[in-house]
């Protein structure tokens, strides 16, 4: 199992490019999630590749207070809380000392993120706090929850006299509670839905490209 991972670790090393992304730089979440690997992972020999990784993580921190590349134009923007989340867990995992400003205004977009609507996606989280229709999901508010827990800590760095930020987590409790399945539902008793409406359940069959 040791061979195993520090074989992955070394194919996700080779991915980092010299800006320090690993993959598409429009959605720099997908960075973040082979930065918070590698740098939970504690490797020292990685130490330059987590430098690099975080530098670029917070080169995409935006005045909003999110980390994401803005995409005008498109259908759910930069997916701004999504990559902010998983940006600001990867950011977490480096240790570094030098993050404090960027994890407090992401834990505040995060926080002005989650919807509280009085509907059935009350709680949750989507992929992006710019919408014009109620939208959430459990993919999102899962990595949401990882982030705020993740970071949380870091509230007693915010400066004297700021308010300090946090989620709604009994709403969030409420919403992933109500998208399990009840013990009535058979074999898939104890499953979850994706979002309210769309299970993603069951198997479909695709030709071959």
């Amino acid at each position: 199992a040791a061979q195993e991972a520090t074989r992955k670790q070394a194919e996700l090393v080779a991915k980092q490019a010299e800006d320090g992304s690993f993959s598409n730089p429009q959605f720099p979440g997908l960075s973040g999630l082979a930065l918070w690997a590698v740098a939970a992972s504690g490797n020292p020999a990685c130490s330059n590749v987590v430098r690099k990784g975080a530098d670029y993580i917070l080169s995409k921190a935006q005045a909003d207070g999110g980390i994401y590349t803005p995409i005008p134009g498109r259908k759910g923007g930069g997916l701004a809380t999504y990559n902010t989340a998983v940006c600001l867990t990867a950011l977490a995992a480096t240790g570094r000392d030098d993050i404090t400003d960027v994890v407090l205004a992401a834990r505040a977009f995060l926080a002005e993120s989650q919807h509280l609507g009085d509907d059935v996606f009350k709680g949750g989280f989507g992929y992006d706090k710019q919408t014009d229709r109620p939208y959430t999901d459990l993919m999102n508010t899962h990595f949401v929850i990882e982030a705020m827990r993740r970071t949380q800590t870091f509230e007693d760095r915010r400066p004297a006299g700021q308010k300090r930020i946090d989620i709604n987590w009994q709403a969030a409790l409420d919403y992933a509670n109500r998208l399990q399945n009840g013990s009535d539902t058979g074999d898939s008793a104890g499953g979850f839905y994706y979002s309210p409406g769309d299970a993603k359940a069951g198997t479909e069959k695709r030709p071959p490209r």
